[in-house]
């Protein structure tokens, strides 16, 4: 185990305060060793009770008991998530950092979608400000769209499937241009 990790496991409730000692990089690095082990108290230990996270395309979580619902629900969906931390930096109090999440949809049903067995490997990055030696907000980033498409949701690129999804937006979107043109017409005669 390296040093980073063994310092993370070693912080529990009653040492809490140790977290506000560390650097802007560690609590990060904190957040996401306890996101990777699956550890939701590792993660309640770094956050501040009214924390704020802003996920690409989700409404933003607020507060410390929906932020850990989160990752409880992601873990149950994904019981077998990895996290690889491949860049982190700070400036002063924000911390930029950037991993991949790897793993499998088989377990629970995730934010409306159905567990189907899927395996995913999408690139993420966030920005984590820090105070008082907590997270306390986070604006985080990924690329939906491969992340759908690992999941099936979206279908495969250069698919026929793909293609005709792209052929029926086209198509709407020329249908709507007419209408506006009908109408515009429309209304100078």
């Amino acid at each position: 185990m390296d040093e980073q990790s063994s310092i993370s496991t070693e912080l529990t409730w009653d040492n809490a305060d140790a977290v506000r000692g560390r650097t802007p990089e560690q609590v990060v690095a904190d957040f996401l060793d306890a996101l990777g082990r699956h550890d939701v108290e590792g993660i309640g230990r770094v956050c501040a009770d009214n924390i704020v996270e802003v996920l690409s395309g989700t409404a933003p979580l607020e507060g410390i008991d929906n932020e850990l619902a989160f990752a409880r629900d992601l873990l149950a969906a994904f019981p077998d998530l990895e996290i690889e931390v491949t860049r982190l930096m700070a400036v002063d109090l924000v911390v930029a950092a950037e991993w991949t999440r790897r793993g499998t949809f088989s377990g629970a049903d995730f934010q409306g979608l159905p567990a189907n067995g899927a395996r995913f490997d999408s690139p993420a990055a966030g920005f984590f400000e820090i105070e008082n030696g907590l997270i306390k907000r986070i604006t985080a980033y990924a690329d939906l769209n491969k992340f759908a498409r690992d999941l099936g949701v979206v279908p495969p690129e250069g698919s026929t499937a793909e293609r005709l999804a792209l052929s029926m937006f086209r198509t709407r979107v020329r249908m709507k241009r007419l209408g506006r043109a009908l109408t515009r017409r429309d209304r100078r005669n």
